[in-house]
């Protein structure tokens, strides 16, 4: 499709889609919350299947994954319905904001076990990839957020009070007990 100044594009000939950054803790701090309320805030928005544009290989201290947790991480991402997994960012940045934000490589450019894990997973990907594209999540339960109610304003100047709400949610249908709202 030729997309010269002044096309008209009908909006059924757009392939539009739905990108998430996603940073979660790692070590013994990872729950999966995070990826698992990621992925369905990204997928309601489109009732599809959603990218991972951004999501950290190496943080900040604490935030570096065990041996094998970056995998099961990308794996979580695409089971909550990512067709994609992309990390912030290749090397660590050496001056800025973000210096001391780890990426896939650290600051001496030198391969480094989240660098080989990471080709793990590139390599898993493209040989099963295919079977992995599209995966569907059914949610049981919704939790309506409105941001034009007074009280959501309020609620949504905190992303960690959702996050709080979500991980008593999550718990309580994973062990099987009611909520009552």
């Amino acid at each position: 499709m030729d997309f010269a100044e002044n096309t008209v594009v009908p909006v059924d000939d757009l392939y539009i889609f739905i990108a998430e950054n996603i940073y979660h803790p790692s070590q013994d701090e990872l729950t999966g919350t995070e990826i698992a309320f990621g992925g369905d805030m990204a997928r309601s928005l489109k009732n599809d299947n959603y990218l991972i544009l951004e999501t950290e290989a190496q943080g900040f201290p604490g935030w570096t994954p065990y041996k094998c947790q970056l995998r099961l991480q990308a794996y979580s991402h695409i089971a909550s319905g990512a067709n994609g997994v992309m990390y912030w960012h290749w090397h660590s940045i050496h001056n800025s904001f973000e210096t001391y934000w780890k990426g896939i490589l650290s600051h001496d450019f030198q391969e480094n076990d989240t660098y080989r894990e990471a080709c793990v997973i590139g390599r898993e990907f493209s040989e099963i990839g295919s079977h992995l594209m599209n995966l569907k999540k059914k949610n049981d339960v919704a939790v309506l957020v409105s941001n034009e109610a007074p009280e959501s304003a309020i609620m949504m100047l905190s992303a960690g009070y959702m996050m709080c709400c979500m991980k008593e949610i999550w718990s309580v249908t994973l062990s099987g007990q009611s909520l009552k709202i």
